[in-house]
């Protein structure tokens, strides 16, 4: 029986950046860099949150990403939203009420990928 997802991926063209993107705002920790694993894939960097992993595929010729995301549950929306725009990461969505006294917004991440908080 499964029990969860265990990860999430998104290729990428630069997989340090991108990590770095994910650790400053976001709070991943890298939990391992695997160079040269593949033919055609420069490198691979497992980012952690909690019990969720997101695996950075680095290869030479990333696609254009569109409609990706990955989704964050926050329990200080307003906070970690107001954090994320003044520390100058892009806004892509500004905050919805998506009922519930819940709200969500969209980051853009470095490749395209979108970052969706939501609380």
């Amino acid at each position: 029986m499964f029990t969860r997802i265990s990860h999430a991926a998104f290729e990428v063209k630069d997989g340090v950046a991108s990590a770095r993107f994910y650790q400053q705002y976001f709070g991943f920790v890298k939990r391992v860099e695997i160079d040269s694993p593949a033919p055609g894939l420069e490198k691979i960097i497992f980012l952690t949150l909690g019990d969720t992993e997101l695996e950075l595929l680095q290869v030479s010729h990333p696609p254009a990403i569109s409609g990706c995301h990955i989704s964050l549950n926050t329990d200080d929306f307003n906070g970690d939203f107001t954090q994320l725009a003044n520390a100058g990461v892009k806004v892509g969505m500004p905050p919805v009420d998506v009922g519930g006294g819940r709200k969500r917004a969209i980051f853009p991440g470095p490749d395209g990928e979108e970052i969706e908080i939501i609380g």
